[in-house]
C-alpha cells in the first residue's frame, strides 16, 4: 500500500507524465512506437525466446501491435493480461490472433476467454513487456496504480520462480526521467531494461 506522501507524487507525476505522451502527435507516436517495438524484437531473437506476455497497448502508450505481429511471424508465442477485479491480478491467455480480443477491464483490449486459450499458470513466460507513465534508464518505473504487474512479479518471486522472466519496458524517450525523480518503494517492480525509439538501456539486455 503507498502510503500518503508517496502517493500524492505519483499521483502528480502521473498527470505531468501522461500528458507529456498524450502530446506527441499520433504520426510520431506510431514511428516510434515501430521503432522500440523492432528494437525489442531483436532483443527477443537474440536470446532466444520462445514466449513472451505483452500488454495491449491503450490510449498513447507505445503502440505493441508491431511487437504481438512480428512475434507471431517470428514463431514466438505470444501471451496478454486480463485484468481480475476486484483482485486486481491477471490471468494470461495466448493469443494467437487479434479477433480474440475485447474490450474488458478500464476499457483496455484483452483476451475474450471463450476464445483465447488460458495460459497454464506453471509456464512462466521467457519476457513480460510491462507499460507504464514513466520509465528510468536504471529500470525505475512509474505505472498507473493497479498494482497488477507488482502482483505477478511478486507471486513469482514468492513461488520460488527459477528462472525468473526478463521484465522490460517499452517507452518513448520522452518518458524517461531520472531516477530520483521516481518515488519508488519496496514492492515496486524493478526493470531488467527499457526500450524506447532510440536505444535500449542497457543496450545488452538480452545478452
Amino acid at each position: 500500500m503507498e502510503n500518503h506522501a508517496v502517493h500524492g507524487r505519483k499521483q502528480e507525476l502521473r498527470r505531468q507524465l501522461g500528458g507529456v505522451r498524450d502530446s506527441l502527435a499520433s504520426q510520431q507516436r506510431s514511428r516510434w512506437s515501430e521503432a522500440a517495438c523492432a528494437a525489442a524484437l531483436t532483443g527477443l531473437e537474440r536470446m532466444q525466446a520462445s514466449t513472451v506476455l505483452v500488454y495491449i497497448s491503450f490510449r498513447s502508450e507505445v503502440d505493441t501491435m508491431p511487437l504481438i505481429q512480428g512475434a507471431w511471424k517470428r514463431g514466438i508465442e505470444v501471451a496478454a493480461p486480463r485484468c481480475m477485479l476486484p483482485s486486481r491480478e491477471m490471468e494470461l491467455y495466448r493469443i494467437t490472433s487479434l479477433s480474440e480480443l475485447r474490450q474488458g477491464a478500464y476499457g483496455i483490449m484483452e483476451p475474450y476467454p471463450k476464445l483465447a486459450w488460458r495460459w497454464p499458470p506453471e509456464r512462466i513466460p521467457d519476457v513480460v513487456l510491462v507499460p507504464g507513465l514513466a520509465f528510468s534508464k536504471e529500470g525505475g518505473r512509474l505505472g498507473y496504480g493497479g498494482g497488477y504487474y507488482d502482483r505477478y512479479y511478486s507471486k513469482l518471486l514468492a513461488g520460488g520462480v527459477q528462472p525468473l522472466p526478463r521484465w522490460l519496458g517499452l517507452s518513448f524517450e520522452a518518458q524517461l526521467i531520472a531516477p530520483a525523480m521516481l518515488p519508488l518503494e519496496s514492492h515496486d517492480l524493478r526493470l531488467d531494461a527499457v526500450v524506447t525509439e532510440c536505444r535500449a538501456y542497457p543496450a545488452d539486455w538480452a545478452g
